[in-house]
């Protein structure tokens, strides 16, 4: 009696247990974002990632033990049974990949911090002045403290050109700026 080909729809296990481990690798990545930017306590942010990656690594572990307690198909011959064997090799492959790439992060800095207040690194919209003319903006910043102050000023050509303008407006009230202009086509 010869034996059935393997149908192709057993062949997804083959990637099975690599699912599982990108499936672990985008969680505790999303995860570990947003703990980050919600400023969650390095404790609580480190059990959640441990507890993600423990559910993944019981899913391989869950899907191994399911293949290896049912044995191969003899149905499908030799071509089915090596195919049981290289899935089953694949699973432990990816539990232990899981396990190794993605358990040693967790015993590293939660997140990064700033050094002066150890707040998280956050980044916010621009909270600086707006819809003022840049002429009204150096009269309130520069003026009168900074007079004697040379100033430095590098900017795209608009920019510039407005710059310039502002300054012409105060002449007599700044002693001294340097200015280059850059092309920003």
């Amino acid at each position: 009696m010869s034996a059935r080909a393997v149908p192709p729809s057993r062949l997804w296990w083959l990637a099975a247990g690599f699912g599982v481990w990108c499936s672990a690798l985008v969680v505790l990545y999303a995860l570990h974002a947003i703990g980050c930017a919600f400023a969650w306590r390095a404790g609580p942010l480190r059990v959640s990632l441990g507890l993600v990656l423990l559910a993944h690594l019981i899913v391989i572990a869950w899907m191994w033990r399911r293949l290896a307690m049912t044995g191969p198909d003899p149905a499908f011959g030799q071509s089915g049974a090596f195919l049981h064997t290289v899935v089953l090799w694949t699973l432990i492959a990816a539990f232990v990949a899981t396990a190794l790439t993605l358990g040693p992060p967790l015993l590293l800095t939660g997140c990064m911090r700033s050094a002066s207040n150890q707040a998280p690194i956050t980044f916010v919209a621009w909270t600086g002045e707006r819809g003022s003319t840049i002429a009204e903006t150096f009269k309130r910043q520069l003026l009168p403290a900074n007079t004697d102050h040379e100033y430095f000023i590098r900017s795209p050509d608009v920019t510039m050109d407005a710059i310039k303008n502002a300054f012409g407006e105060l002449k007599g009230s700044i002693s001294s700026y340097h200015s280059a202009s850059k092309n920003c086509a």
